[in-house]
C-alpha cells in the first residue's frame, strides 16, 4: 500500500453540506524522486472554486503535515483554469512537456511548475 509507505495520499472531494462526491484530489511520490500534487473536479462543479480549495489544502497537508520542501505540477495547455488555480497557489512555471492523459487515451502537451513552502505562503499572505 502507497499510503502505508507514505508515498502516495489521495482524497476525495465534497460537497459540503450535502457530501456530494464532486472529484479528487492527491499528493504522490513520482519515479524521478519529485512530489507531485493534483486534482480533478467533474465538470458540473467547474467554476465554483473547488478546485482552488483542494490546491491549498493539499498544499498544506504536504508542506506541514508530510514536511515535503517542494511540490511539482502540471496542467495541460488545453486548461488554462486549472492554469490560473495552480497560479492562486503561486506555482512557478518550470517548462512544458508531453504526458500522458489517462481520461483522453493519449499523451498531451503540459505545462510544468513547481512550488515552494515560502512561493506558497507568500501567495497566501497576499
Amino acid at each position: 500500500n502507497k499510503r502505508a509507505a507514505g508515498t502516495d495520499f489521495a482524497f476525495g472531494i465534497l460537497r459540503q453540506p450535502d457530501a456530494t462526491y464532486i472529484g479528487g484530489c492527491g499528493v504522490h511520490l513520482r519515479e524521478n524522486g519529485e512530489w507531485e500534487f493534483g486534482y480533478w473536479i467533474g465538470k458540473p462543479y467547474w467554476g465554483n472554486g473547488y478546485a482552488t480549495e483542494a490546491g491549498r489544502r493539499l498544499a498544506v497537508f504536504a508542506f506541514d503535515e508530510l514536511k515535503i520542501a517542494i511540490l511539482t505540477a502540471g496542467w495541460f495547455v488545453d486548461n488554462p483554469a486549472s492554469g490560473r488555480v495552480i497560479e492562486k497557489l503561486g506555482c512557478v512555471r518550470t517548462g512544458t512537456e508531453e504526458r500522458e492523459c489517462r481520461s483522453r487515451g493519449h499523451s498531451v502537451l503540459c505545462n510544468t511548475v513547481t512550488l515552494t513552502r515560502e512561493q506558497f505562503r507568500m501567495k497566501q499572505a497576499a
